[in-house]
């Protein structure tokens, strides 16, 4: 159950991070065309480095949560919903 969760927050931070570079990505565009004298370019190292803090911190942050519902009866946690 505990890899379970935590595969869960790896893929999560994963697609967090993918999302988060789509976005960044789109709104770089958005800039370069309304300002064009600004210079918005990102160097792809910190691409790679902005998702692999993501997959670093959102397993991380999940490693609590996933390790109390690991320690709970699945019959019990459900009849306390």
């Amino acid at each position: 159950m505990l890899r379970l969760l935590l595969g869960e927050a790896i893929v999560l931070s994963a697609v967090g991070g993918c999302s988060g570079w789509r976005s960044a990505s789109h709104s770089r565009r958005w800039c370069a065309w309304f300002l064009p004298a600004l210079p918005v370019h990102t160097p792809l190292i910190f691409v790679v480095l902005a998702e692999a803090l993501a997959l670093v911190i959102g397993p991380a942050a999940g490693v609590l949560p996933a390790r109390r519902a690991s320690l709970l009866d699945p019959v019990e946690a459900l009849r306390a919903e």
